[in-house]
């Protein structure tokens, strides 16, 4: 009886010890978010504890160690092994899940061109063509159902060149053709914004007048300060009732430009302003973060190089 209750007992400290609400890991690659299935993780202090990850790409531990931080390795031919320390909660909270971002690894020998192509919304441009062009070659590839595209290119190709181009033409927005340039880095992220169904904002700026009601909220002074093109800048801008809008740009501290009035209208999220003395509309997507604050998502400035830039103002 004796034994039996030492048995007992045994088996219960083991089970506080170690008995765990599950814990899972989701494991995404690091460029695509896609799921990866079949990685290989485990844990050193748990023996056999090798699982891989499924279709979904999880991955479902019962037996932690309690209140305690445990590592887990994960490996997968083809990318970068990694360790992570997770501390699983003896409740059933959000903190028994975490989300791994895997990274492939890199071919010294190969160049990785890649990024993401979405429009002003930020909506994914999936299973559309997209085209890299350098010393009279193409290649193509399908952007897949998150909008992300991937060239590998033997290195050595691109040795003698200083530039390639990017070139996308997706249905209902317009083509877009990108100059970059190249520095023998060994990958080079260019994420692609395009302008989409850009006839209708015309049509809407020609045809109405002041807008919709939600342009009162621009109406005020705004203030952005930001780091672009390796530069800091701050633009006060002016959005006035009767339709007139006028700015000061600095750049480093210094007064680099002050607009003269130009016209705006606010329809259906797009911010078009039209510069007196210049024939080209400026056209941007604004998301509202809270009635002080927007985010701007530049789809046409003049600038080819600003196109996809994101400014967040404050009312000042």
């Amino acid at each position: 009886m004796k034994r039996l209750l030492i048995s007992v007992l045994f088996i219960f400290i083991l089970t506080k010890c170690y008995s765990q609400n599950p814990f899972r890991i989701k494991i995404i690659d690091k460029e695509t978010d896609e799921n990866i299935k079949d990685v290989n993780t485990y844990v050193d202090e748990i023996p056999g504890s090798d699982k891989y990850s499924d279709a979904n790409g999880l991955v479902y531990y019962n037996n932690f160690p309690k209140d305690r931080k445990v590592s887990i390795n994960i490996k997968k031919k083809g990318y970068i092994t990694q360790v992570i320390e997770v501390l699983a909660s003896p409740l059933a909270t959000s903190d028994n899940f975490r989300i791994v971002k895997f990274e492939k690894g890199i071919d010294l020998n190969k160049l990785i061109i890649w990024g993401k192509v979405e429009d002003f919304n930020g909506k994914n441009i999936k299973n559309e063509t997209i085209a890299l062009n350098y010393l009279g070659k193409s290649l193509t590839t399908i952007t897949d159902n998150y909008g992300n595209y991937r060239f590998e290119i033997e290195k050595s190709l691109f040795k003698p060149i200083k530039s390639f181009y990017l070139e996308i033409e997706a249905s209902n927005c317009e083509k877009n053709k990108s100059t970059e340039e190249y520095h023998g880095e060994l990958t080079i992220q260019k994420n692609i914004v395009l302008k989409c169904n850009f006839d209708s904002f015309k049509n809407s700026y020609e045809n109405n007048k002041m807008g919709d009601f939600s342009s009162v909220n621009l109406i005020g002074t705004w203030i952005c300060q930001t780091i672009e093109l390796g530069q800091s800048i701050t633009i006060i801008y002016s959005l006035l009732p009767d339709g007139t809008c006028e700015y000061e740009y600095y750049v480093n501290g210094k007064n680099f430009k002050k607009s003269t009035p130009n016209l705006w209208k606010y329809i259906d999220n797009i911010l078009i302003e039209t510069p007196t003395k210049e024939p080209e509309i400026c056209v941007g997507y604004i998301k509202w973060n809270n009635i002080n604050d927007f985010t701007i998502t530049i789809i046409d400035n003049g600038n080819k190089a600003y196109n996809g830039f994101k400014r967040t103002y404050i009312r000042y």
